[in-house]
């Protein structure tokens, strides 16, 4: 499959935006229908973008010099180390600990009577710091 190079992207870019949104306020389609489509779209762009072959043959191609497309340019940077925190034994310990108390902090949340640590020091009932976003499951039809 060729893929067509387009020069005026952004434009592009927003007359489909602007199709989209008003085909679902002109209730040609639903918004969930129009969510669904789009959500199952950007998976398909992030299959493709996210693949190892095009993104090395990407970094090749920006190795040398920045690539400019119309309104967009293109670097690429190389990415730092990722340290092994878990081969420290002391941070698996802490971590190990911190997860306890978490637990036990739930606990205490849920309970109506006063929970206790293993030292007899009461767990206190700490405040609701926000809320879950609610999501919605897209899944294929067995249609």
């Amino acid at each position: 499959m060729e893929i067509l190079r387009i020069s005026k992207v952004a434009t592009l870019q927003q007359d489909f935006t602007n199709a989209v949104l008003t085909a679902i306020e002109e209730g040609e389609v639903s918004p969930l229908e129009a969510w669904v489509y789009l959500n199952q779209l950007a998976k398909a762009i992030e299959t493709v973008t996210n693949n190892d072959g095009l993104r090395q043959r990407v970094k090749e191609a920006t190795a040398f010099e920045p690539q400019q497309f119309n309104i967009f340019e293109v670097r690429t940077s190389t990415g730092g180390a990722i340290l092994d925190y878990q081969a420290d034994h002391k941070v698996v310990e802490l971590e190990y600990l911190l997860k306890e108390r978490k637990a036990l902090l739930d606990t205490a949340f849920k309970s109506r009577e006063p929970i206790f640590d293993s030292e007899g020091v009461e767990i206190p009932k700490v405040p609701i710091k926000s809320y879950r976003k609610d999501s919605i499951t897209v899944t294929k039809s067995k249609k």
